[in-house]
């Protein structure tokens, strides 16, 4: 999640430049996936969406279209403006068969936390994916970021996240939603406001119409002023879920 704050690599992600770079001394980009998670000692597997070449494309209320996910997250800046939708530059990107039986055999199906429309509905956009999470009979849990994203989801709530991912994903694909209910000091809060963000807020009511249960755990950590999830706890929190449902 590092991202480069200056210089010529300002706004960059480091881990999508290591995996371009694994990408150009690979056969194949799901062979660069495959070799990154051996360099990290990835525990698991990691399985890339696709492998065809493609970039994101996002459309703001005003009509603008912004190309490339750095740029989709830093609109704001230049172009202020709420993203209507997200999409990729082609269609009918197909998925990579592994991703597709992953899923299949899962038990437990997360989706996030992280970025709304540059890291988790992506992959929703890809020919197939969608389709198979919502016929898994896996236990689907959404969890939800903790803090809005300038740029991208300034005053959304947690069903505003959900309808997101429900609108681009073209059918309902979530079953249990983990919110972080732990309090955030104020200092803290304070900083993220100047920033243009905020903590993200429950609204229960549209969850529940959306057939979706919630459930509220402490989940967050303060670690050089930004709010995170705590590993341990929302691995335990997941896996508590599953043990009681």
């Amino acid at each position: 999640k590092y991202r480069f704050t200056e210089g010529s690599l300002k706004g960059q992600c480091f881990g999508n430049l290591f995996l371009a770079a694994m990408n150009g001394i690979s056969d194949s980009f799901e062979q660069a996936v495959k070799h990154m998670g051996e360099v990290l000692a990835v525990t698991g597997r990691v399985c890339p969406v696709t492998e065809e070449n493609i970039f994101l494309l996002a459309e703001l209320e005003d009509g603008t279209v912004i190309r490339g996910e750095s740029k989709i997250g830093n609109h704001h800046i230049t172009h202020p403006g709420r993203i209507k939708r997200v999409m990729l530059n082609k269609e009918n990107v197909l998925p990579v068969q592994q991703a597709i039986d992953a899923i299949r055999g899962a038990d437990i199906i997360v989706l996030g936390p992280g970025s709304l429309y540059t890291s988790i509905i992506p992959n929703l956009l890809v020919q197939g994916i969608s389709q198979a999470i919502s016929e898994s009979r896996a236990m689907r849990i959404y969890v939800s970021n903790v803090m809005t994203q300038p740029g991208e989801t300034e005053g959304y709530t947690v069903g505003d996240h959900i309808t997101a991912i429900y609108n681009h994903a073209g059918r309902p694909i979530i079953d249990i939603c983990l919110v972080n209910n732990g309090r955030i000091k104020p200092a803290i809060l304070k900083k993220y406001q100047d920033d243009g963000a905020g903590q993200v807020m429950i609204d229960l009511s549209k969850i529940k119409k959306m057939g979706i249960r919630l459930v509220e755990k402490d989940l967050a950590k303060i670690k050089n002023d930004l709010v995170r999830h705590d590993s341990d706890k929302l691995a335990q929190a997941i896996m508590d879920i599953y043990k009681r449902r």
